[in-house]
């Protein structure tokens, strides 16, 4: 899978709103060519694997979904509501990026180590219209892509 470029719109945390196709959203780091989408798990809101993390979303048809890049350290208050996944994933190329099925890059960021933690919290388990990602160790703050 090849990943469309995002502008390099570079600012601290930042937001950004969109019709997501296929109610689904990746964070991976894009130049990993070894990543593989974790295993869809309906009843679940996020699967993952250490290359990646999927995130479901609100339908397309049903509005825009609200997504939110911030720093690993920023106040809690920063999120979304109901934390659905802590972990790591392989960072080699020191991005973390959020994509959707089509490869576009929506928010993307760069950050200090080869494995990165990642905390995503949502509004609603079942089909969320608002999603933070938390991102350990930033080092250069974060890009909308939109």
């Amino acid at each position: 899978m090849s990943f469309k470029n995002c502008a390099s719109e570079r600012r601290g945390n930042v937001e950004t709103s969109l019709r997501v196709t296929n109610a689904i959203l990746f964070i991976v780091d894009p130049a990993n060519h070894g990543f593989h989408v974790p295993e869809y798990v309906p009843e679940r809101p996020t699967a993952a694997n250490s290359t990646c993390v999927s995130v479901k979303t609100r339908a397309e048809v049903d509005g825009v979904v609200t997504l939110r890049l911030v720093a690993l350290t920023s106040a809690p208050e920063a999120e979304a509501g109901i934390t659905v996944y802590t972990g790591q994933i392989a960072t080699p190329s020191r991005t973390v990026a959020v994509v959707t099925s089509s490869s576009d890059r929506v928010l993307e960021t760069e950050v200090e180590e080869n494995t990165t933690d990642i905390s995503v919290a949502v509004d609603d388990v079942h089909a969320p219209a608002r999603i933070t990602v938390r991102v350990g160790r930033l080092i250069l703050g974060t890009e909308s892509c939109s």
